[in-house]
């Protein structure tokens, strides 16, 4: 008789068979199939066909008809022994499912319920033939070799120790010795067909070979099965093959083909990106990590992003514009604030000398010329406001210089273009969003307290120096006036704002 695995793994078996028949997206995966415990499968719509097939097929080894066996399976699962009226094993076991399991009935056709009849029946003559039988051969054999010893020690008569007394222990253990490594051996190669069968993925055949490593079975075929699989579903599913067979030697074969197909495949989809040439079509070959070609891959996208960057970059045509572009920019895209931070200063000037008239900045001297190859100005700044200094040449920036403070700024030698602006509390810096320039929403007392100054420098090296001076308030608060005088600065009578 069948051990309880055994009937068990026919049933696995059979729910396999199934879920590769009709898939169903509740299933089990075949790995949690495979742990399932043996309580569980017995519960499976597939543990009550396997009863019934086996108790048939049980019944007519016995001389039963189709029909009783039918009936006496119908007895023994009801207690009664109701004649059910159909010769069919088929439609009996869709009359048991629709009893026992109804909401699955759906899922057993009777092309699927024969294909079970057929691989249960395989499986019984597997294990009762191949197995019982040859240990009953050899068992047979043993007997008949000991009763021919027998035979051949009756010759001795007296009380004394015979040969008889001897041999029969003897092929005892004999048989012993030679049984146990032949069953060990019949054991074996019942698991390792079993298994052979139960391969589903590449990871169960590279399992099976390892373990099976000079197995008679064609493991080459389902090999080259899944490789076609594989070169089906491009580079991810060939990085999955080639990751699976990189140890099995037996498949090397398998594995250099699919390292060229996957290097090929990789060449072909970088020369459509070349061809292309758009960052999606980059981050696409990029996301699917190829093991060829990443890096030159990497490369091209950068380039193109550097070009498409500052294309747009140069197409800024206003402060506000820029603006709001340097601050939109991702993480990838924070490289190029240095750039936009440039564009915003040049535009701010610009706008300066394009719009209006406003006093001139203040005279730069030269104190000495030891070191001309750059150029350094100390900006003094005497006023009761800070100063923001904004330059744009062959460097572009804005400096804050703190009221009552000096600031060093060195740069290179050349011309540049300087708007000076005196820095109320809670304006912001060139940086900012507000736009200093717009005179039509500042408020009138906005107007009146901004200082402006606009001008240009040429800086051949050496030290400079341009002071920028405010009397000092003798109060702390006063009244401002609508008018300012002629240089620009505050009256000697006005006071200064707390």
């Amino acid at each position: 008789m069948l051990t309880l695995h055994q009937r068990t793994e026919i049933i696995r078996e059979t729910i396999t068979e199934r879920m590769k028949y009709t898939p169903q997206p509740g299933d089990l995966s075949f790995s949690e199939l495979k742990n399932c415990p043996e309580l569980l499968i017995w519960g499976f719509p597939e543990g009550t066909i396997f009863n019934i097939v086996t108790s048939y097929y049980l019944y007519l080894k016995q001389g039963y008809t189709a029909k009783d066996a039918i009936c006496e399976i119908e007895a023994l699962e009801e207690n009664r022994g109701d004649i059910f009226p159909t010769n069919t094993l088929t439609e009996y076991v869709k009359y048991r499912l629709q009893k026992e399991h109804a909401p699955f009935v759906y899922l057993y056709s009777e092309e699927l319920l024969h294909s079970f009849q057929n691989l249960i029946k395989r499986n019984l003559q597997i294990y009762e033939c191949e197995v019982f039988e040859m240990d009953l051969q050899d068992s047979e054999t043993l007997t008949k070799s000991t009763d021919t010893n027998t035979e051949q020690v009756n010759t001795p008569q007296d009380d004394s120790l015979t040969s008889k007394d001897i041999k029969i222990p003897l092929a005892i253990i004999i048989s012993i010795i030679i049984g146990i490594p032949l069953f060990c051996y019949l054991d074996n190669v019942i698991k390792e067909k079993m298994e052979f069968k139960d391969i589903y993925s590449e990871r169960t055949l590279v399992d099976f070979i390892h373990k099976y490593p000079n197995s008679k079975y064609d493991t080459d075929e389902i090999c080259n099965s899944f490789l076609n699989t594989a070169i089906e579903g491009g580079i991810p599913a060939l990085k999955v093959f080639i990751t699976n067979f990189k140890d099995a030697g037996k498949f090397s074969e398998q594995y250099k083909q699919a390292s060229l197909k996957l290097k090929d495949l990789c060449e072909q989809m970088f020369a459509k990106c070349l061809s292309i040439n758009t960052i999606d079509c980059w981050d696409e070959f990029i996301q699917l990590k190829p093991p060829y070609l990443i890096g030159e891959a990497q490369k091209q996208r950068s380039q193109l992003k550097d070009e498409l960057m500052m294309d747009k970059i140069h197409k800024v045509a206003s402060h506000s514009e820029c603006m709001s572009l340097l601050h939109s920019l991702d993480f990838e895209e924070k490289k190029y604030t240095p750039i936009l931070k440039k564009k915003c200063v040049d535009l701010y000037v610009k706008d300066f000398l394009q719009k209006g008239e406003y006093a001139s900045i203040a005279k730069l001297y030269s104190i000495n010329k030891y070191d001309i190859t750059s150029s350094t100005i100390v900006f003094i700044n005497n006023m009761y406001y800070d100063l923001s200094v904004c330059y744009s040449g062959k460097v572009s920036a804005e400096i804050i210089v703190k009221a009552g403070k000096s600031f060093s700024l060195t740069i290179p030698n050349g011309s540049y273009q300087i708007v000076v602006v005196t820095k109320l509390k809670g304006s912001p810096s060139v940086y900012g969003y507000r736009d200093i320039l717009d005179r039509e929403e500042a408020s009138p007392e906005d107007l009146l307290l901004q200082k402006i100054f606009v001008g240009s420098i040429n800086v051949n090296g050496g030290l400079y120096k341009t002071t920028y001076p405010i009397p000092s308030p003798k109060n702390n608060v006063f009244k401002p006036s609508n008018t300012f005088n002629s240089n620009n600065y505050w009256p000697y009578n006005f006071r200064r704002i707390p």
